[in-house]
């Protein structure tokens, strides 16, 4: 028994089943034995891989979209670039380098990443040596100006409530533990709902998952405002859904494999998939214009992904080749990450559409 399954055992003998948000949190966040708090979790040798780990090219990409949509944004003397949960700063750092095309951009860039764990501040620290970077806990720190914030994948690790429709009716899905078997196990909490279920699922059919975000809304109701009154953009990349979902889509992964959320607690990575119309919906509340979201393959290739990956080829051996096309391939595939994974992007109310999304302007 790991020493996070313990501490929920105890919990829950104590005060009864908990949360899954509450479950969530503390097998991710827990200061002394939560996952990300106590090893670096990406690439090869860790247990997922993300896009800018797959290929340099998407931050290249992201970085030019950046700098063009700080030039229509009036091109500010000082922007906060800020990057949430920035993993390795792999994104970052490819993010800067393309950057160097467009030297105004880069004089005005002050860098600043949201990240909680000290395992992968210390790696931040060392690839991103050449930059001065500030780091926070919270957006709330960062000074007040004009602002590009940047969130790949950052939205599904945040902790999700649970809802299924049962017999008697909607119930808070929690976590239990049963001490004959000795294992967790997941049950309806018979306790009046505090959340509102939409109306579209009154008649669900039983067994539905109704899943709420409240940490991510609130965070999007607080970039949006943020943008809103200090001006440039955010642009939000993630998996997800965008029509009304009833599946648990809770998930574990470890080394590269699918793994039971319940086993092992603190030595896996929990997601979620997220809601879109959920975010969007919270980042309107502070008057921004939300555009997306949209497939990230569609975004890709529309800002040129295909001809940075020829003109890489051009120097490339067979080994590069190959790298670079199959990540191109994982990229903008729909059978891979090309449509599961979406972009938003938000704006002051009175600026141009961003590059990528002119056609929903």
């Amino acid at each position: 028994m790991t020493p996070l399954e313990r501490k929920i055992r105890k919990q829950i003998n104590a005060s009864g089943p908990i949360s899954v948000s509450n479950f969530m949190s503390t097998a991710m966040a827990n200061p002394f034995h939560g996952y990300y708090q106590t090893r670096d979790p990406f690439g090869l040798t860790g247990d997922f891989i993300t896009a800018p780990e797959i290929s340099q090219v998407f931050g290249e990409i992201l970085g030019l979209w950046c700098a063009v949509t700080w030039q229509k944004g009036n091109k500010p003397k000082e922007l906060n670039l800020v990057e949430l949960g920035p993993g390795r700063g792999t994104l970052m750092s490819d993010i800067m380098r393309s950057g160097i095309t467009v030297p105004s951009f880069l004089d005005a860039v002050q860098i600043h990443l949201v990240e909680t764990s000290d395992v992968l501040c210390k790696i931040q620290r060392q690839v991103l040596s050449n930059f001065k970077v500030h780091w926070h806990k919270t957006l709330e720190t960062i000074p007040q100006k004009p602002t590009l914030i940047i969130a790949n994948e950052f939205f599904d690790a945040l902790p999700d409530d649970q809802y299924v429709n049962t017999k008697q009716g909607w119930y808070e899905r929690r976590v239990d533990y049963d001490e004959e078997k000795n294992k967790f196990f997941f049950k309806p909490y018979k306790k009046k709902n505090s959340i509102k279920i939409p109306k579209q699922l009154q008649n669900a059919r039983l067994g539905a998952v109704f899943e709420n975000c409240p940490i991510g809304q609130k965070l999007a109701d607080q970039i949006g405002r943020w943008i809103c009154f200090h001006g440039v953009a955010a642009i939000i990349i993630d998996y997800g859904y965008t029509a009304l979902n009833t599946l648990e889509t809770l998930q574990a992964v470890k080394s590269h494999r699918t793994h039971n959320p319940l086993l092992e607690i603190g030595e896996a990575d929990l997601t979620v998939h997220v809601d879109f119309s959920a975010i969007s919906n919270s980042l309107k509340k502070g008057g921004v214009k939300v555009y997306g979201p949209i497939n990230q393959g569609e975004f890709l290739i529309s800002l040129g992904i295909k001809t940075r990956i020829k003109k890489l080829l051009e120097g490339a051996n067979s080994k590069q080749t190959e790298s670079l096309l199959e990540g191109c391939r994982r990229l903008t595939s729909s059978s891979q990450m090309g449509t599961l994974f979406k972009v938003i992007a938000v704006l002051p109310p009175n600026q141009p559409a961003p590059a990528g999304f002119e056609l929903q302007s």
